[in-house]
């Protein structure tokens, strides 16, 4: 066991850290978030099929990636009804590092269609 203030190695026996007090947890601490990295979107939709398939071709590459407002999707009584996505929530967007988009857009291009892609052209007026 760990401690998660100091980073010590903390006896299973033991109720708190010898070092600083603190209960103990069974892992250690991850790394601290970097606030200074830039997150670029590069897809939106309702559709859990297509969810799944971008977080596992994602995954395989290697790509971390976010996914904002997933789990709000079915959290309102309404659900997806209609739109195909929580009207309150909105869609789920994935969400990258900025040096990964190029490479995460390339990957997913087979998924969208124009209109749900984020740098499609404006369609022209009638």
């Amino acid at each position: 066991m760990y401690c998660p203030s100091c980073g010590a190695s903390v006896d299973s026996t033991e109720a708190v850290c010898p070092e600083c007090g603190v209960a103990p947890a069974e892992a250690r601490p991850g790394p601290a978030p970097d606030p200074t990295i830039q997150l670029t979107s590069i897809l939106s939709s309702g559709d859990p099929a297509l969810i799944a398939v971008a977080q596992s071709l994602l995954e395989a590459e290697g790509i971390e990636y976010l996914i904002r407002s997933e789990g709000l999707q079915d959290l309102f009584g309404w659900g997806r009804v209609g739109a195909g996505f929580n009207l309150f929530a909105g869609p789920a967007e994935f969400v990258v590092r900025d040096e990964d988009a190029h490479r995460a857009r390339e990957l997913l291009a087979d998924l969208l269609t124009p209109t749900d892609r984020n740098d499609a052209p404006p369609s022209e007026p009638d």
